[in-house]
């Protein structure tokens, strides 16, 4: 069935179209993220580089853009995925195509990072804390002994910070199948309903609910398993399905304009109980955790979803008014964005390990780290977009000319 007859017997459901505006809250999320793992060397909690002294305000400030990061990452990631499978779909690229095309897109940098610049930061880890003397080349076999995490292991199986690659993918697989039956036209007029449903004032506040009880659930009894990004696994997934939902039927579109204002409100009141949480309640919350039931982690829970939730609206709100149009900017940094993201900690780690021996303050430390990093992943950038292999191994589209070398193609001779 053609989209004009979708489009009629299901008038909200999203057709084909294109959202800029989801290409720049990714960007702009990347380098938030960069941003955030600038300040880790500084901070109150354990990192893979310590600076002699450490602030541990950074941790609290920080809580607030973890707060929002990752929710805002995998939203855009489940918006992102309800798009690219329509349009797949139009190309008749779906099942075993469609996974294999997500496994090249993520699985490809994600392993070659795993034996190559992920094990730099072992390395450089290793030898600041004293555990290993010795160069780079040495160290490489030792790379493979153990896991890391466990007994001293350093394999890094996680990636480090490319774990949000291996998640995604996994994440693809456990919905693929939920997301293509929710797609098909005979379920659009349900799911509709279900939206309209959210159409009453203050429903939409629904949503952080599950999150709130996962995370509190999460504090109270899973402490051994850790966190990605300050959230649990289960809340992160949770979040990847609502973003497919709001972009699947367009009354989310005039449900999100219409709570803007009140979520604005309400994420600055949650924001600031939050403050006063972390001021007052630091330790409880970060160094030394109670065990068990805890008044002050229900608190802190609960308002750090709704915070993460009201923010996520403002911010889908603003980026589709403001943001969802076409410039050459998008074009150049929406193609640069994912290896920006598998280069970007290997660079600060590199320059860090440096930087965190000078004897000068904690914000020239961090601010030579930034610039220095930023510096050194824009040339790496502009190198890699040049070659059609590394354009693959990190997970960029291949092109037939690229950057400087159509400068080089023959021209034809019109005689």
């Amino acid at each position: 069935m053609d989209s004009n007859s979708d489009s009629a017997s299901v008038p909200t459901f999203t057709l084909l179209e294109r959202r800029y505006d989801i290409d720049w809250l990714r960007i702009i999320a990347i380098f938030l993220v960069f941003v955030y793992h600038g300040t880790r060397f500084f901070d109150a909690e354990d990192w893979h580089l310590r600076n002699a002294e450490t602030n541990p305000m950074i941790t609290g400030y920080m809580s607030f853009l973890t707060a929002i990061g990752m929710p805002l990452f995998f939203t855009i990631a489940g918006l992102g995925t309800f798009y690219a499978m329509g349009f797949l779909e139009a190309r008749e690229i779906k099942g075993r195509k469609y996974v294999l095309l997500r496994f090249i897109r993520l699985m490809i940098p994600f392993s070659v990072g795993l034996v190559t610049h992920i094990t730099l930061q072992v390395y450089l880890e290793r030898v600041n804390t004293g555990v290993f003397s010795g160069s780079f080349f040495e160290f490489y076999p030792d790379y493979f002994n153990g896991l890391y995490g466990f007994n001293g292991g350093n394999f890094a199986f996680y990636g480090h910070h490319l774990w949000f690659l291996v998640l995604l993918f996994i994440f693809t697989l456990l919905t693929y199948n939920l997301f293509n039956f929710m797609r098909k036209e005979k379920r659009r007029k349900g799911l509709a309903k279900f939206a309209k449903f959210f159409s009453i004032p203050g429903m939409i506040y629904l949503f952080p609910l599950p999150l709130f009880i996962l995370e509190f659930i999460y504090t109270m009894f899973l402490t051994d398993i850790p966190r990605f990004g300050g959230w649990n696994i289960i809340s992160l997934l949770v979040l990847y399905i609502y973003g497919f939902i709001l972009a699947y039927d367009k009354q989310f579109k005039e449900i999100i304009k219409k709570h803007v204002k009140a979520s604005l409100i309400i994420g600055i009141l949650s924001g600031v109980t939050l403050g006063i949480l972390i001021n007052f309640k630091f330790d409880e919350l970060f160094i030394t955790p109670p065990e068990g039931f805890s008044y002050i982690i229900l608190l802190f829970w609960f308002f750090r979803t709704i915070f993460a939730w009201s923010w996520l609206i403002v911010i889908l709100y603003a980026g589709e008014k403001y943001l969802n149009k076409e410039s050459k900017a998008r074009k150049f940094l929406n193609e640069l964005v994912l290896p920006f993201y598998i280069l970007h900690q290997t660079l600060l780690i590199v320059i860090g390990f440096f930087i965190i021996q000078l004897n000068i303050a904690i914000i020239w430390k961090y601010l030579i780290i930034i610039s220095s990093s930023l510096i050194g992943i824009l040339l790496l950038l502009l190198i890699i977009r040049e070659f059609n292999s590394l354009r693959f191994l990190f997970g960029m589209r291949v092109k037939k000319e690229k950057g400087l070398f159509r400068y080089f193609r023959k021209e034809k001779v019109i005689e």
